[in-house]
């Protein structure tokens, strides 16, 4: 399904998909109007301050696809971490007697 949760920004639903093709409808209406009108004349200005509009909003949808896709990542690696944490005490409490400890984690400092 394109609006399943995880699938938003892999779909042509999602923000930056529509407001991209709005931009280009837009883009395209204010060309054909501006080659009608004849070289003297310009454009409509409704349709270069919609153009405008519209770019600063597909700009603002590709912003925001960013943060949303940033807080995905940050919620994942939460998530993990919490499995993680809870896998080691899993593991603390089945082999109580192990008191060994790391003395070289393997992903410490980002380094593996």
């Amino acid at each position: 399904m394109p609006w399943a949760r995880n699938n938003q920004r892999k779909s042509w639903i999602s923000d930056t998909t529509v407001t991209a093709a709005l931009f280009l409808a837009v883009l395209i209406a204010t060309v054909i109007t501006d080659y009608t009108n004849g070289p003297e004349q310009q454009a409509p200005a409704y349709l270069t301050g919609l153009l405008g509009a519209s770019g600063m909003i597909l700009f603002g949808a590709a912003g925001s696809e960013k943060s949303k896709r940033d807080r995905t990542v940050s919620d994942t690696a939460e998530r993990a971490e919490a499995k993680v944490d809870k896998l080691a005490e899993v593991a603390e409490s089945q082999h109580p007697g192990s008191t060994t400890e790391l003395h070289n984690p393997p992903f410490q400092d980002g380094v593996s």
